[in-house]
C-alpha cells in the first residue's frame, strides 16, 4: 500500500484528504485524513509521484473509512480538450451508462478439461450483417466466473490484407471515431480527423485512396480487468474509392479454441460457439457445462 494524496486540483496546495491504497482503474483508499464525497471528481497522487490521476469518487468516506474511486480513462481524456475536464467527466459517465457486459460461467469439470487441453476463451463482435471475422480478445487465464465489458469507443483504420488465421495489422494511421462520424482516407493514404457525418449508428470511411480493407477497433475491459482497444472487424473484400459504412451491432460470439490469439482474422464458423444478443439490454450471462452452452 502507498500513501495517496487527494486534491481538488492537480497541485499539492489543493490537497484536501489522504489515505492508503494503490491507484488503478478501480481502487479503494483507507482514509487517514479529510473527507471525500460520492459522485465528485478529484485528483489523486501516489507517493511522491508527479502524476495526478483524475478520478471519480464512487463511495465517499471520512477519516477511518474506506472510499472508492474510479480513474477517468485516458481514452476519454484524449477525446476532449485538457481544459474541459468537466466535459470529459460527462462523456465518461455517458459511456459507462452505455457499457455492455457478458458474464461467462464455466462448470468446474469443464474448466479443468478445457485448461488441460490448452483451450482459450475467445470473444468476437458483430458488425453489420457480416459474419464474425476477428478474435476481439482471447484469454488463457479464465476462471469459473469471467466478466467481459465494452463501451462504444471506436477507432477506424485501413489494412492491405484480410487473410484467414493471420493477425490484423493496420496499414494506415488509427483515428478515434464515434457513431455518426466519418473520416476521409486521403489520396496519400492518411485518415483525417473524425467529423459528424453518415448514419447515426454507423462509422463511415470516405475513401479517396483506392483499394483498402476498412477495419474497426473497439475498447473493451477484459476478464483480467485490463482495458484495451483491439480489432472487432476487417472487411473481407477490399473496397475501391467511395464510401464504406460500418455498423457495430451488440451481438457477441463466445467460444473456446486452441492456439488462437487476439486480433486473429477468421473466415469459418467457430465450433461450439454461443452468440449472445445484447440489443436493448446491458448484460447477459451464459454457462458452459457438459460441453454445452446454457442460460443459467
Amino acid at each position: 500500500m502507498s500513501k495517496l494524496h487527494i486534491a481538488t486540483k492537480a497541485d499539492p496546495k489543493f490537497q484536501i484528504a489522504a489515505g492508503d491504497g494503490e491507484i488503478s482503474a478501480d481502487f479503494s483508499v483507507t482514509m487517514s485524513e479529510g473527507t471525500v464525497t460520492s459522485n465528485k471528481t478529484y485528483y489523486v497522487r501516489q507517493g511522491q509521484s508527479a502524476h495526478w490521476a483524475h478520478c471519480t469518487c464512487t463511495t465517499g468516506a471520512t477519516k477511518g473509512g474506506v472510499a472508492k474511486f474510479k480513474e477517468l480513462s485516458a481514452s476519454v481524456l484524449a477525446l476532449t480538450h485538457s481544459a474541459d475536464i468537466d466535459a470529459a467527466h460527462e462523456l465518461q459517465g455517458a459511456l459507462e451508462a452505455a457499457q455492455k457486459s457478458v458474464i461467462i460461467q464455466i462448470d468446474t469439470t469443464d474448466l479443468d478439461e478445457l485448461k488441460k487441453a490448452g483451450y482459450m476463451l475467445c470473444f468476437a463482435k458483430k458488425v453489420g450483417n457480416a459474419d464474425f471475422n476477428v478474435v476481439w480478445q482471447s484469454y488463457t487465464k479464465y476462471l469459473v466466473r469471467n466478466t467481459f465489458r465494452w463501451t462504444p469507443q471506436y477507432q477506424l483504420f485501413g489494412t492491405n490484407v484480410f487473410e484467414d488465421a493471420v493477425q490484423v495489422e493496420a496499414s494506415t494511421n488509427l483515428v478515434t471515431i464515434g457513431l455518426g462520424e466519418e473520416s476521409v482516407l486521403s489520396e496519400s493514404g492518411v485518415l483525417g480527423p473524425a467529423k459528424t457525418g453518415g448514419p447515426a449508428g454507423s462509422i463511415n470511411m470516405l475513401n479517396d485512396y483506392g483499394s483498402i480493407h476498412p477495419g474497426v477497433n473497439q475498447l473493451s475491459t477484459g476478464i483480467d480487468g485490463s482495458m484495451t482497444s483491439t480489432p472487432i472487424y476487417v472487411a473481407p473484400k477490399a473496397m475501391v474509392s467511395g464510401e464504406a459504412t460500418l455498423t457495430p451491432v451488440e451481438r457477441i460470439l463466445v467460444w473456446f479454441e486452441q492456439n488462437i490469439q487476439t486480433s486473429t482474422m477468421f473466415s469459418d464458423a467457430r465450433s461450439r460457439a454461443v452468440e449472445i444478443d445484447l440489443t436493448g439490454i446491458e448484460s447477459a450471462t451464459r454457462l458452459y457445462k457438459g460441453q454445452k452452452w446454457v442460460t443459467p
